[in-house]
């Protein structure tokens, strides 16, 4: 994924925020933590490599806190619709 790419991937995953904190028990994890990591993301603050891995992640954790689910955000990695 290019530069551009993941961060437009990062822009369209932050439409899925806030997400609930009573559908999974992830302690610690609040929607301003994963908007903060997609905001440096966006921002390129976070780059490269450990860009994907941050976008890898809070994508995983709206996923298990049932805001989005799995194919959503593979569309979204692809530039495909996210409502899928």
């Amino acid at each position: 994924m290019s530069d551009i790419n993941i961060i437009l991937a990062a822009e369209r995953t932050k439409e899925f925020l806030p997400v609930p904190d009573t559908a999974v028990d992830i302690e610690s994890v609040t929607s301003s933590h994963l908007e903060y990591m997609l905001e440096s993301i966006i921002s390129s603050k976070v780059k490269n490599e450990k860009a994907h891995r941050w976008l890898g992640w809070v994508q995983g954790i709206i996923c298990c806190k049932g805001a989005a689910t799995l194919t959503q955000m593979k569309n979204i990695n692809s530039g495909g619709n996210c409502t899928n």
